[in-house]
């Protein structure tokens, strides 16, 4: 099973400088967690990157696919290691795109698809709540991008492709009234209902660094991790799921050789069938518990969407692993 997390989104979405950023902060601990690159050269590259950008260069655009391999860590304990598959702006709404048929393998193989939205997008001026709820429906129901790119995932589905969970990511969110935070998402699950309906597991997140980085202030990251906490969530979700499988498998072999005959016969079976049931359970815990380690990078009021039904994130997530742990 490969732990790619699919990364796309719109031209100038932020899509970049989220992944430098997040990298960056994270790389020198966040809430306990830690993520580096394996390769030395991609993390001065990132880093670098990143300084430009609280120095007002914003990279341009990005026209090619890149992969970043990726280590995340619990107080220097190994929790997860994935690929970080970044594929240029706009791609998914280009069928003439060279990197096209690509990113089709990519959303295939992930365990995780990221969807990055601009926040100027949702930098709407507003009298209330309503008003705002109102303007940004009608904005989004209008705009071109995500139109197009909504329009795309369709296509997929056409083509037979089983789209992974999402975690959709609104960059920039600074720029939008906190008041209006929640209404954001309402909205979201309106405009985008194929998407939130057609989907197991799907999580807005909305992310940003703070006011002004591009002219020396100092980054004031907000939710920057849920998006990696998120995907690795999901990823260890996969391994717990197989993993339950498998002890089931061997519990059964073992319960079905009872009698003195079978365990005369196949003794040699059991007894390697009995010591896989006690390493997979302790595998299963290590992971389990990693997973209610991220599950506290979340707030309590934290929603999650499953096939559109709205739950909360943390209880949704909490009892599917411990039933996986049985």
């Amino acid at each position: 099973m490969k732990n790619n997390v699919t990364v796309i989104g719109f031209k100038n979405s932020g899509k970049t400088t989220y992944l430098a950023g997040m990298y960056t902060i994270m790389s020198a601990g966040r809430k306990n967690f830690s993520l580096v690159t394996k390769d030395p050269d991609l993390d001065l590259f990132l880093e670098n990157l990143w300084d430009g950008i609280c120095s007002g260069n914003f990279p341009l655009p990005s026209d090619k696919d890149e992969i970043f391999s990726f280590h995340l860590a619990h107080n220097y304990k190994p929790v997860c290691d994935f690929d970080w598959l970044d594929y240029p702006g706009g791609i998914l709404a280009d069928p003439n795109h060279p990197s096209r048929e690509k990113l089709n393998t990519s959303i295939r193989e992930a365990a995780c698809l990221i969807l990055v939205l601009d926040g100027d997008l949702f930098a709407i001026d507003a009298t209330s709540e309503a008003d705002y709820e109102a303007k940004l429906t009608q904005k989004l129901e209008f705009d071109s991008g995500l139109r197009k790119e909504t329009k795309a995932l369709t296509r997929l589905s056409a083509e037979g492709i089983v789209i992974p969970p999402i975690c959709i990511v609104v960059t920039k969110c600074d720029k939008i009234n906190f008041d209006y935070q929640a209404a954001v998402e309402k909205v979201l699950r309106e405009s985008l209902k194929g998407v939130f309906e057609g989907n197991p597991l799907v999580m807005v997140s909305s992310v940003s660094f703070g006011e002004g980085i591009d002219h020396g202030a100092a980054p004031d990251p907000y939710c920057i991790e849920q998006p990696i906490a998120f995907a690795v969530l999901v990823i260890l979700l996969k391994y717990l799921k197989a993993l339950k499988i498998s002890r089931t498998d061997n519990k059964e072999f073992v319960n079905k050789s009872r009698d003195i005959i079978s365990r005369w016969w196949n003794s040699a079976k059991i007894s390697a069938a009995e010591n896989n049931i006690k390493e997979l359970a302790g595998v299963s815990d290590k992971w389990s518990e990693d997973a209610y380690k991220l599950l506290e990078l979340f707030p309590d009021k934290k929603k999650i969407y499953i096939n559109g039904k709205e739950e909360k994130f943390k209880p949704y997530f909490r009892d599917i692993f411990c039933e996986l742990g049985k």
